[in-house]
């Protein structure tokens, strides 16, 4: 008997109309699920190495669509879409259009359709939108929308009052090589049209220094040139990046496993009580006798007292008869009567 006998498998439904539905194509499914395009056709290649190669004519040609665009972060709390792009219409002034797109990790790719535009947005390279500097840089075919790769960002400095023998592409460039890696000048630095400061953009990373003056000698006289940085980069100390505070960092401790006096014992948990108080000692050492000492009625006074200080105790019980020998062994201090038979001599 066949065990997979029509009966135990009944016939699958079939439409309103009686007919069988006409079968589909693979192509038209696929196509019907993901509409596509033809403006990004894929290539049939042999199959490639264990590790695929990109580089040489390959690498140029996939920079190209990519050239005019620049890469934005503001740190680790990702800004809204629709908040940033708001903020970015109604600071820029642009000749034509601009699109901003999303990347993993809280970046976001800005393309630029002129190089007017592309070149407006960089020349500052930190913009402040929505309360917060937006930090940007150049993409590159080796970026990655990971923070630990942005260890680099772009600054503007002024080199204030720079002697004008100094001011050619050498000299600002040997000055701005103190600070970081100089990358262009605006156009009033490059035209001399403006003198009293020339405005650089220096690649800084967190190993690189920000001096406010850097020193410089004209025929063996040194002076000084004043740095005045736009903004400056906060370096996290957990990670050393350039884009979030140590505050926001991932990779901050957790502050409930680090200390661990948590886990000693109750005796030894401070009370509030200050430990720094030494106790004190007598100026012959921590070994010596006990400070002797007499009792007048209730008060406890030194027996090294000058003698001049004892006569006149004694005076004080005289002319007190009420004062009367302490009956316990421990008196009570009172600084009032003490007070009155310290000499003032």
């Amino acid at each position: 008997m066949d065990p997979f006998s029509s009966m135990d498998f009944p016939p699958l439904s079939t439409s309103a109309g009686g007919s069988s539905p006409p079968a589909k194509n693979w192509k038209n499914i696929v196509i019907e699920a993901d509409p596509v395009t033809k403006d990004l056709p894929l290539s049939h290649l042999p199959l490639e190495p264990a590790i695929v190669p990109f580089a040489g004519e390959r690498l140029v040609k996939g920079s190209e669509h990519w050239n005019l665009c620049l890469v934005g972060n503001s740190g680790c709390r990702r800004p809204y879409y629709e908040a940033l792009l708001g903020a970015i219409r109604k600071t820029w002034t642009l000749k034509a259009s601009m699109q901003l797109l999303t990347l993993s990790d809280g970046f976001f790719l800005l393309g630029f359709s002129t190089l007017e535009d592309y070149e407006m947005a960089w020349s500052k390279g930190v913009w402040f939108f929505l309360g917060r500097p937006f930090l940007l840089q150049k993409w590159s075919t080796k970026f990655r929308p990971k923070h630990e790769n942005f260890s680099s960002v772009p600054i503007w400095v002024k080199i204030q009052d720079l002697p004008l023998v100094c001011w050619n592409s050498e000299g600002i460039s040997r000055i701005a090589r103190k600070i970081g890696i100089h990358l262009v000048v605006d156009a009033l630095t490059a035209q001399r049209t403006r003198l009293s400061f020339a405005h650089v953009c220096i690649q800084v990373t967190a190993d690189d220094s920000f001096p406010d003056e850097i020193p410089i000698s004209i025929e063996d006289e040194v002076f000084s040139l004043k740095i005045q940085y736009e903004w400056k980069p906060t370096i996290c100390e957990f990670c050393k990046s350039l884009v979030h505070p140590s505050s926001s960092c991932p990779k901050k401790p957790d502050p409930t496993t680090i200390p661990e006096q948590q886990n000693l014992p109750r005796s030894n948990v401070s009370r509030g009580r200050s430990r720094s108080r030494k106790p004190p000692t007598h100026p012959t050492g921590p070994a010596a006798t006990p400070q002797k000492t007499n009792f007048v009625g209730q008060n406890r006074i030194p027996a090294d007292l000058p003698s001049t200080s004892l006569n006149q105790s004694n005076d004080v019980i005289a002319k007190n008869p009420k004062i009367q020998q302490p009956e316990s062994s421990t008196p009570r201090l009172i600084p009032a009567v003490l007070s009155g038979m310290v000499s003032t001599s």
